[in-house]
């Protein structure tokens, strides 16, 4: 097994638009349009960005994601990674998968603390068929996001951190696993380097 972390390179901005994580970002004054730089290091930076809302109606953000490099081998899972925390009362979020109206996960309840969520998706459940890798690539690639609210207004529920992994099975070439693909030999063919 092998797994690619893919992180969020594009807002999806709707039309006609719909309620996004806006009652504040930090830093102040981001764009809608540039909402997935709030989300999209590497390490976690908690309150040095991040997007929040404050009401209990129900908030989104959507994301196109960065290409995973890899086309070769059987997804076998995708987990989509959130982390969020609350301000004054109980946030709410959950993932969701296929942009406005898509799949949710289950709903994960926000802590005063930042804690990090995940959700399992063994199979694709806009199409319930396994994943494909044209489903992370191209105009046909899937949109990922996360849904947020709260149980009280301004409880200021944030997200501070989004990604996604897959997790694949290697592929073998007669018999032999195939460190790299894609155009690249791999190490050995038939036991010749």
């Amino acid at each position: 097994m092998a797994t690619v972390i893919i992180r969020p390179i594009s807002t999806l901005v709707t039309s006609p638009d719909y309620q996004h994580w806006s009652n504040a970002t930090y830093p102040s004054g981001t764009s809608i349009a540039n909402r997935y730089t709030l989300v999209d290091e590497s390490s976690a930076d908690d309150d040095t960005s991040y997007f929040q809302c404050a009401t209990t109606n129900r908030s989104f953000e959507h994301f196109g994601m960065g290409d995973p490099g890899i086309s070769v081998g059987t997804i076998t899972n995708v987990r989509v990674y959130f982390r969020c925390r609350h301000v004054t009362a109980t946030g709410y979020s959950r993932a969701i998968i296929g942009g406005v109206g898509g799949s949710v996960g289950a709903t994960k309840t926000s802590t005063a603390s930042y804690q990090t969520f995940y959700e399992d998706f063994a199979k694709n459940p806009v199409t319930s068929s396994a994943w494909q890798w044209s489903d992370f690539y191209g105009a046909s690639s899937y949109k990922f996001g996360i849904e947020g609210w709260a149980s009280a207004t301004k409880s200021n529920n944030r997200c501070t951190q989004f990604y996604v992994e897959i997790t694949y099975n290697i592929p073998k070439v007669d018999g032999v696993v195939a460190t790299k693909m894609n155009g690249v030999t791999p190490a050995k063919i038939n036991g010749v380097a």
